[in-house]
């Protein structure tokens, strides 16, 4: 059987990136608002809790760092403070900007231009990457 799909089949750590990369935007534009709204409405943790019908410990876990929040959770924490979300946006990575592997301050100091570093995947081990810098990448990082 022949595959019409031209893409490259995806890496368990290249799915595990942008997971985790989703997970990360969504926290962070969550908690910003969130923050937003209970500051300028005076409403504490606590008063979240007890408005979801929760125990404020949950509020706390949910809200101190990325983690595996559903989509009803992320739901109810917003019907909390009178909001809801919007659909997010999709993007082709063909139609994002580049990105930046190196930060335009070090790129002037280092008079490299910010391009990928060539890091490989070594191994699995616990579900975490282990990185084997090949002998591009420590010329590219250890010349002056």
């Amino acid at each position: 059987m022949e595959f019409t799909i031209k893409n490259e089949i995806k890496t368990p750590y290249e799915q595990a990136y942008y997971r985790q990369r989703l997970k990360n935007r969504v926290y962070e534009k969550l908690v910003s608002f969130l923050s937003e709204q209970c500051n300028s409405r005076k409403i504490t943790k606590k008063d979240l809790a007890f408005i979801l019908d929760r125990d404020p410990s949950s509020i706390s876990r949910w809200l101190r760092a990325p983690s595996n929040l559903t989509l009803d959770t992320i739901s109810d924490l917003l019907l909390a403070v009178d909001a809801e979300p919007e659909p997010m946006g999709i993007s082709l990575f063909s139609e994002c900007r580049a990105p930046n592997y190196v930060h335009p301050l070090i790129s002037k100091v280092t008079h490299k231009t910010a391009e990928p570093l060539n890091i490989k995947p070594n191994m699995w081990s616990s579900g975490s990457v282990e990185y084997q810098p090949t002998a591009e990448t420590l010329v590219a990082t250890t010349s002056t």
